[in-house]
């Protein structure tokens, strides 16, 4: 059981990603995560591809890949 107030944000490292410059339709991003009071496999992730909008991000979990992703030259 969790007691008090959690102050510290848990963290999120994206492990590997589509190559650069890639030409595809599909991108597929590998990711982990940390928090102090919840073990790796207990964290829940949210995804989104290049969106500003928060309704945009939906459950996922790693490997997660975005379909017919029409990606930019990063």
């Amino acid at each position: 059981m969790i007691t008090g107030t959690d102050v510290v944000p848990p963290e999120t490292v994206i492990t590997d990603g589509p190559p650069t410059g890639a030409p595809t339709d599909l991108a597929t991003f590998a990711f982990t995560g940390t928090d102090n009071l919840t073990a790796p496999a207990g964290l829940e992730f949210e995804c989104r591809l290049d969106s500003t909008d928060e309704a945009d991000f939906l459950p996922c979990a790693s490997p997660h890949t975005f379909p017919n992703a029409d990606l930019p030259t990063r």
